[in-house]
């Protein structure tokens, strides 16, 4: 019968912190105004490109590797309009999805939004539930994003997305 001591208990109570971190990820994607005499096109695609988060600088000031990940999940989705006067999220964008790509898996899905309240900015619905880790540990991972318009904006505009994995990584090392 193996016996735990009452400071083997603390210890292991007190590492749940040490073994998680948030990574904030940012791209923005601008959606040009009919005022430059542009043909009104309802739908634009973005993408943050190949991401590589062991690369990332918190992974790397944690000293983390890929093989050291248990989980990896999308905690939030965050847009924000660089024009908020204009309240071009409730009044221009119908829709954004947000798309996880990578070598050997099947896209998928991460975020969404719909009908946007007014204001400068909103927090899209994702399923902070589904582990990503094999998105993210793969080779390469993208997210895409595609935004459907209502109708032309008078003015051009940013939209600023703000991704924040939440991180859960194996200290023992097993």
């Amino acid at each position: 019968m193996q016996r735990i001591t009452l400071a083997s208990l603390l210890l292991l109570a007190g590492c749940g912190a040490f073994d998680e971190f948030d990574v904030t990820i940012s791209d923005s994607a601008s959606v040009p105004g009919n005022f430059q005499a542009m043909v009104f096109q309802p739908s634009y695609s973005g993408s943050f490109g190949s991401l590589d988060l062991s690369g990332e600088q918190t992974f790397k000031n944690n000293n983390v590797k890929p093989s050291d990940v248990d989980a990896i999940y999308v905690k939030s989705i965050r847009l924000e309009d660089s024009q908020p006067m204009l309240n071009n999220l409730a009044n221009i964008v119908e829709s954004v999805s947000f798309t996880l790509e990578a070598p050997g898996q099947m896209p998928r899905q991460i975020g969404t939004g719909m009908a946007f309240p007014m204001g400068a900015s909103v927090e899209l619905t994702v399923d902070p539930t589904y582990n990503i880790k094999d998105y993210a540990t793969a080779s390469a991972m993208s997210i895409k994003a595609e935004v459907k318009l209502k109708k032309s904006p008078a003015f051009s505009f940013t939209i600023k997305s703000t991704i924040t994995l939440h991180v859960d990584i194996n200290l023992a090392g097993v």
